[in-house]
């Protein structure tokens, strides 16, 4: 049974637990036969652009969901994004900027500023997401069937990233010291001559987030 929780501008329900990501549909009709540097520079994240993205979101926290518009400046040659996420009234919720190593909450909405723990998974989920980590070269190759698999160890944490045998990102995972978390990425197309996913899908266990991002415009920076 679910319930509002919060009034306008925050439109949130009350439900049960967090629902598990729905199956990936990855392409058969070819081998998965390329090599460890070539999976890398196919990566869409390690392309030395500066993308300007329009999406629309939807945060789930098991006992509140929050749909947003949001404006992403993803700039991956400084591995850097802000995003500025709205509702559907065009109140500013949020304005969150994230690197590597850190977070800044440039504005948000009294309700969400006073939650610092939840503004924090959400910083670092987007930089899973977005920035990091990131396959490398130097990571272990696995070949099943229609999929390759680069993975590493890194301390107490286990990453893997799950490349389809077009040679697209289509999953990234981490297990370990940082928790355990899961994102797909779903529908390739091509936006100005990259490709890009127009469906993002993140599962954070230990934070309790799911998180979908629906790519709706790109444009890059000159």
């Amino acid at each position: 049974m679910c319930r509002l929780l919060w009034t306008l501008p925050l439109l949130v329900l009350v439900c049960g637990c967090l629902p598990t990501l729905p199956p990936q549909q990855l392409p058969q009709d070819c081998r998965a036969e390329q090599e460890r540097n070539e999976l890398v520079g196919t990566d869409w994240r390690q392309q030395q652009q500066v993308w300007r993205l329009r999406q629309t979101a939807l945060f789930d926290f098991g006992y509140r969901k929050l749909a947003l518009e949001c404006f992403v400046r993803f700039d991956s040659v400084a591995g850097e994004l802000r995003m500025i996420a709205m509702n559907e009234l065009g109140l500013v919720m949020f304005d969150l900027q994230v690197d590597n190593d850190g977070e800044t909450l440039h504005r948000a909405i009294p309700q969400l500023k006073k939650r610092e723990k939840l503004m924090a998974d959400i910083a670092g989920n987007l930089r899973r997401i977005f920035l990091t980590p990131l396959p490398s070269a130097d990571d272990s190759l696995e070949h099943q069937d229609y999929v390759q698999i680069l993975s590493r160890t890194t301390g107490q944490e286990k990453v893997r990233f799950v490349f389809d045998c077009q040679g697209d990102l289509r999953q990234s995972s981490g297990d370990g010291g940082s928790g355990r978390w899961r994102i797909l990425y779903n529908r390739y197309a091509d936006w100005n001559g990259l490709r890009l996913p127009n469906q993002t899908l993140l599962s954070d266990e230990s934070g309790h987030i799911n998180l979908s991002l629906e790519l709706k415009e790109v444009k890059q920076e000159s």
